[in-house]
Formats: structure tokens, C-alpha cells, sequence
């Protein structure tokens, strides 16, 4: 006699529920019967009760008197198989009546296939080769997506090859990772499809020394499976799991907390624990800071308080959470260019150009993002040097708005990009999402806009849009990127207002090499606009000159040229940025030196306020022997400032910043590294604990650099600013 196989059984373990599963198979039977489906059965193993057998409807329910762990009652669920493809579900969940088509059909599809398992209902989207299928594997072990049995349809044909359920909690986490590494193919359906409802009472819905026990023996047992990409992933498998369980105790109530670290300590094995790496920090996901933690603690107390602040807090960067850029064609999460491995890596891009953009698409798109980033399935921003640890907070507000929103350019610059040009405006609707801000009370007390492209003052709608923002109470600071080759009326008007920033680019001496820089214009017809804007600011350090450095014009001529243009013009008392091609990994040592004796030159003709930007703070690193080589040059061409610090000046300084800046300063530069810099501040009051001691003030900031310089104009110790340059 020849058996057919149905094509599909559904086996639920239960455990004295029986209107939760009344309910289930009930949902079941309707879907189907609406679907016209009705190659199935759905066998129930019901354990530690006395009743007979059931059958009914396509239905077995299977009855025990003996109490099964939900694996086993899986395993004898198996034996009384007999179909195609199995599906192991749980009898508190949900089945989504519209997306299990795809379910369906892809069963019948694939029947007589070389495809073993069906996978859907997944956080993260999944290719169906090979490489999706590693993929998958490489998630699950390592708890950067759903380990549950239930989001997999198996053949029985593969579950023949595989050890049965363990009787242990958290016994789907190694079966679902063997099935996988057994598989011949799979198929993923980017689907949702099942529902896990978290039941109260339910055996995981606390912590205990059993779940503990689960957690550790599914890895030992993954271990074994003997699989080349496990093998791999062993350290970082550890890691993840023993970073699991690290979180779970966070989470449970404060009185129970020590006794788990105590069962912690007794189920992992030594050998495992010796594994453990102990070099991660709060730049790392929650799990790895948090085990590495576990691994140094010294007291309970204190390492309790740790990881309470490691699993309340999340690494992100401040651009995606308070940031908005609205760029050329594109919406963007950052401004921020890096490089990694040798490659140019930021300005992530979050939608491109569509009417349909929304604020709240913007902001759920970032905290995808962030999510990703912590789940590190995020490539685009691994290596980012700006990526740091803060509070988890539902409510963020944006302080920061880039304004790229065009493609209008009248100069071709050597060191920008072609996205700026082609004179258009994008079609989302920017107006709409700054009026949302507003609306939505989105904005902080004091937000940045800035202006940037391209050019700005080309835009139809520059002074419409720059009257709106001035009168927005919330809005402190305006700053306008502005090449100032063309006259604005606007722009000349607009700089009469304190929130007003102007900063223009030079980047040359001669008319000659600004031609070959800038690719269009006279570079005395730019200067001559800034000395008519100059005359309108209230406070010279709103507007700031900048000198980008290139392989073109860091010749000691062209830069004696440009500082002679900016003594001509006036411009002695106005901030002077020295920067660097972003697109240069590293600048050769002959333009670093040029950064140092520029800087030098423009500080004995009597410009006071020189530094350098962020682009030149994240490319250097000064060692020893480029710092000597520096102060060498400098020494010999009679041109070493007294406000160029060195390790060989012994001067007290307290830097006014607490940004990236003051960390630069501090780790990267020779001079911060001598220990001289006394005290990192934000606040006059801060000062207070210095009153004895003699010291020099040294703003440390990029952008916020005029609003610091403000405040030491403003406070009692202006006579103590120095803006000094670091070696």
C-alpha cells in the first residue's frame, strides 16, 4: 500500500491552555477554509493531562499525562508526521489571514524542490542563494535576528538529518541554526506572516537560572555542529549571547539581579568565560561594551550601575538624531565624510528626490538606521569616527537644519562635487517639512541652519525663506556657505542681523590659481563683495574667511599672496578657517607643514583668530617626529609664533569646548599629550576653581566657535583668550 504525504503539518505543543488553543485552531481552520486549503493537519501535543486523544477536522490533538518541555512535545509532534513540509508554531500566537498566501503557494511551488526550508515573518530582508542563506545563519547566531522555530517552514525530508528539539529552554536557537547548515537552499519570503504574542506568565517572559542554562548550553551545542561559518563566529557568538543574557538581568527586578549574575557565573563554563573579550568600550553595540564589562567587573555594585547605563543608553551620532539635511536631489542622514578601509564613506543617503517625502518618513527612516547601527547590520557608517553613545529617547528634536536643497553654482570648484550643479530645485517639499518641524514643537531652543550648496544667494527663494527663519524665536544661528562671487542685495541686507554667518572660501593668491581652483570668477571681485558685507556685521566674527588647502596651492607664494589680499582688504579682525580637500585621506606632510606655517604667517601679521576646521582635526594625527619636523620648518623660516603650541612650551591652557575639537587637541597633538591643558570647559562658573593658578584661554570649536568666542567676550576673562594652534 503507497501512503501520499499531505503537504503540510502544523504541530503546536500546549500545556494546560485549552481555550488559548480552542481559539488558535479556530483562526486556523477559518483561514484555510477561506483559502480553500485543505492538504493540512494540525497535530496539538498537550502534555500533563489525562484525557484521550482527539480527531477532528484535520486536527489531532495529542494527549500526555507526562509534563513535556515545548521541545519535546515538538519531537513527538514529529513522529506522529507525516507531510511534506512541517511547521512548528506556538499556541499563543497569530497567523496573519493575508500574507500566508504567499505561505501557501510557496509550499506547493516548492514541493518537489531541491528547497528545504520556507523562512519568513524576519526583521531583515534576505536574498534566496547562498549567500542570503550564510547571511541568515550569520544573524541568528548571533541575535541580530529572530531565532524563533515558528519563522521557518521545514521539509521532513531535512528534519531526518537533525538531532531533535533539546528538552532545555531556548531550544529552537540551536535547531533552527543546524537546520540551516544542513540545508541544501531556502527560500525567504520578506514577508510578515506570524505574530509572536508575549503572554504573561509565559516560561520566557522572566529570567531565571533555567533560561540562563538554555542560553549557554544552545551555543555549546551550535559549537559542536562543527560548521565552517560557525567557526567562525564563535568569539562573536559568545559575545552576543552572553551580552543577551547581560541584558535580561539589567532588566529584571533590582532584588533578583545578583543571584542571576550568580547563576550567570555557574552555567558558563570557564573555558567560555576566558573567551570573553575585555577591549570594548561605549563606541561598541550595548552586547560587546556590556561583556566586556562582565569581564572587568570588580565589585557587584558598581558593575551593576554600568550596565544599567550601557542598556539605557544607544550608539548613534548626533546628525541622525537631531540633524535635518535636505541636499541636491537627495535627503541625507549626515554631512559627514570619512574614510575606512581606504574607501570615502558618509553622506548617507535616506530618500532620494520625491514629492512624497514626509517628515515622518524622514525621521522612522533614521531610527531604522540607528537600530541597524546597533544591531551592526548597517554598513555605511562602520568606521564612522562620529559614532558615540546617548540616552535612549523617544523625543528628538532637531538643532541642526542643511539647507542643499538646489543645484544652482556659478563656480566649477576642483574639490566639489557635480551634484550641485544643473540649476534646479528639488521637488520635495521643503517649506512643508520646516513648517512640520515647527508645528510638531520639533525644534530645540536653539537650532543652527545652515546654508550650503551651490550656491544660496542663487536661489529664487533665498530671501523669502531667510526673512521666515529670522523671525523664528527657536532659530540662533544662520550660516550662509556663500562663494560671494555675485553681489547679493539679500545677503548684504540679511548680514545686518546678529544671527548671521558668512563664510566664503578663497583658497588662493593669485587671480591665476583661483581660476585653476574655483574654475570661474575674479578673486578680487569675491573680496571686494566681502569688504561691502564686512561693513554690515555687528561683530566681525560672524563673518569667516576660509582657506581650503590642495595640491594646487599650498606653495609658500600663493599663500604670501592671499595673506597680503586679506591685509588689503581688511580682513585682519574677521575669523580665518584653514582647511583641507575632504576628499584626501591624509594630506602629505609638505601641506601639513603648510597648515602650520600658514597659520604662523597670518598670526604675525597680526590676524588673532586663526584654526583650523574638522576636516584637517579628523585627518591628523601628530607623532613625534612630525611634530619635530614642523617646528623645525618653522623655526628656520623665523616664523614660530608664540600662539603655536608645541610639547616644548610649558604653558597652563583650558580649552573652552567640550566637542571633538578639545579631543583632538588633547589625543592627537603633541602638545595635548604633555598634560598642560588644565581643564576642559563650557561655562564661566567652571572657572572658578582656578583663581590661583596661571592659564590661557583657547576656544576649541568648529562651528560653534564664534557663539564660544562670544562668551569669553562677554565673561570676565577675555584678557586670558588665546586662539592657539596645536601641533
Amino acid at each position: 500500500m503507497i501512503f501520499t504525504k499531505r503537504l503540510l503539518d502544523i504541530i503546536i505543543p500546549s500545556y494546560r491552555r485549552p481555550e488559548i488553543i480552542r481559539n488558535l485552531l479556530s483562526d486556523l481552520q477559518g483561514i484555510f477554509l477561506s483559502k480553500n486549503f485543505d492538504d493540512y493537519r494540525i497535530i496539538v501535543v498537550e502534555s500533563e493531562t489525562s484525557e484521550k486523544d482527539q480527531y477532528f477536522n484535520n486536527i489531532h490533538i495529542h494527549r500526555l499525562e507526562d509534563r513535556l518541555s515545548p521541545g519535546e512535545s515538538r519531537n513527538v509532534g514529529m513522529n506522529l508526521s507525516n507531510s511534506i513540509w512541517i511547521w512548528f508554531i506556538d499556541d499563543d500566537d497569530s497567523i496573519n489571514s493575508e500574507s500566508i498566501d504567499t505561505l501557501l503557494s510557496s509550499i506547493k511551488e516548492y514541493k518537489n524542490e531541491d528547497i528545504d526550508i520556507i523562512s519568513h515573518s524576519l526583521d531583515n530582508q534576505y536574498e534566496n542563494s547562498n549567500s542570503g542563506k550564510n547571511k541568515l545563519l550569520t544573524n541568528i547566531s548571533l541575535f541580530k535576528e529572530k531565532q524563533e522555530v515558528f519563522n521557518h517552514v521545514f521539509t521532513s525530508r531535512l528534519l531526518s538529518k537533525v538531532e531533535k528539539f533539546s528538552d532545555k529552554l531556548h531550544e529552537d536557537i540551536k535547531f533552527v541554526v543546524e537546520c540551516l547548515s544542513k540545508s541544501n537552499s531556502i527560500v525567504v519570503l520578506n514577508q510578515k506572516i506570524y505574530t509572536k504574542n508575549f503572554s504573561k506568565g509565559a516560561i520566557t517572559s522572566f529570567l531565571n537560572e533555567e533560561r540562563i542554562e538554555g542560553y549557554i548550553n544552545a551555543i555549546i551545542d551550535i559549537f559542536k555542529l562543527k560548521n565552517e561559518l560557525i567557526q567562525k563566529l564563535e568569539t562573536e557568538i559568545l559575545i552576543q549571547t552572553v551580552g543577551t543574557i547581560l541584558y535580561l538581568i539589567d532588566g529584571s527586578p533590582i532584588e533578583y539581579k545578583e543571584n542571576l549574575l550568580i547563576s550567570l557565573k555557574k552555567c558558563l563554563p570557564r573555558y567560555l568565560f576566558e573567551k570573553l573579550p575585555d577591549n570594548f568600550n561605549e563606541k561598541n553595540t550595548n552586547f560587546k561594551y556590556a561583556v566586556s564589562l562582565y569581564k572587568n567587573k570588580k565589585n557587584i555594585k558598581n558593575f551593576l550601575e554600568d550596565l544599567a547605563y550601557c542598556f539605557d543608553t544607544e550608539i548613534s551620532c548626533k546628525d541622525l538624531r537631531n540633524s535635518l539635511f535636505l541636499g541636491p536631489g537627495e535627503i541625507i542622514g549626515c554631512c559627514k565624510r570619512f574614510f575606512y578601509d581606504g574607501k570615502i564613506k558618509g553622506d548617507i543617503v535616506l530618500f532620494n528626490d520625491s514629492p512624497d517625502v514626509t517628515l515622518d518618513m524622514i525621521q522612522n527612516k533614521k531610527k531604522e538606521i540607528e537600530k541597524r547601527i546597533n544591531s551592526e547590520t548597517y554598513e555605511d557608517c562602520v568606521g564612522c569616527p562620529y559614532i558615540s553613545r546617548f540616552p535612549k529617547t523617544k523625543v528628538r528634536k532637531i538643532d541642526y537644519i542643511s539647507l542643499e536643497n538646489f543645484t544652482y553654482c556659478n563656480m566649477r570648484c576642483t574639490y566639489c562635487s557635480s551634484k550641485y550643479y544643473g540649476g534646479k530645485e528639488a521637488i520635495y517639499n521643503t517649506s512643508q517639512i520646516i513648517d512640520d518641524l515647527t508645528q510638531n514643537d520639533m525644534l530645540s531652543e536653539e537650532v543652527h541652519v545652515v546654508w550650503g550648496g551651490g550656491e544660496p544667494t542663487l536661489k529664487p527663494k533665498f530671501k523669502e525663506m531667510n526673512e521666515k527663519l529670522i523671525v523664528n524665536k527657536k532659530v540662533n544661528v544662520i550660516r550662509i556657505l556663500s562663494n560671494s562671487l555675485r553681489y547679493s542685495d539679500s545677503l548684504n541686507n540679511l548680514s545686518k542681523n546678529e544671527k548671521i554667518r558668512l563664510v566664503t572660501s578663497i583658497d588662493a593668491g593669485t587671480q591665476e590659481k583661483f581660476q585653476q581652483i574655483r574654475g570661474k570668477g575674479q578673486i578680487r571681485k569675491v573680496l571686494e563683495n566681502l569688504s561691502i558685507y564686512k561693513n554690515n556685521f555687528s561683530s566681525p566674527e560672524n563673518l569667516t574667511i576660509k582657506y581650503i588647502f590642495t595640491d594646487e596651492n599650498y606653495m609658500d607664494t600663493e599663500i604670501d599672496n592671499f595673506i597680503s589680499l586679506l591685509e588689503e582688504y581688511g580682513f585682519n579682525d574677521n575669523f580665518i578657517q584653514i582647511s583641507c580637500n575632504f576628499k584626501v585621506e591624509k594630506p602629505r606632510d609638505e601641506i601639513i607643514i603648510s597648515f602650520y606655517t600658514t597659520a604662523s604667517k597670518l598670526l604675525h601679521k597680526g590676524f588673532k583668530y586663526v584654526y583650523f576646521d574638522d576636516l584637517i582635526r579628523d585627518r591628523l594625527y601628530l607623532n613625534e617626529s612630525l611634530g619635530n619636523k614642523i617646528i623645525e620648518t618653522l623655526r628656520s623660516k623665523n616664523l614660530l609664533h608664540k600662539n603655536i603650541f608645541s610639547h616644548e612650551n610649558k604653558k597652563n591652557i583650558v580649552l573652552w569646548g567640550n566637542g571633538y575639537q578639545s579631543t583632538w587637541i588633547k589625543k592627537s597633538t603633541n602638545f595635548g599629550r604633555t598634560g598642560n591643558i588644565i581643564q576642559t570647559i563650557s561655562e564661566e562658573y567652571e572657572l572658578k576653581t582656578l583663581e590661583n593658578l596661571e592659564y590661557i584661554i583657547c576656544p576649541a570649536g568648529i562651528q560653534s566657535l564664534p557663539d564660544i568666542f562670544k562668551k569669553i567676550k562677554k565673561s570676565l576673562y577675555f584678557d586670558k583668550l588665546v586662539f592657539g594652534i596645536f601641533i
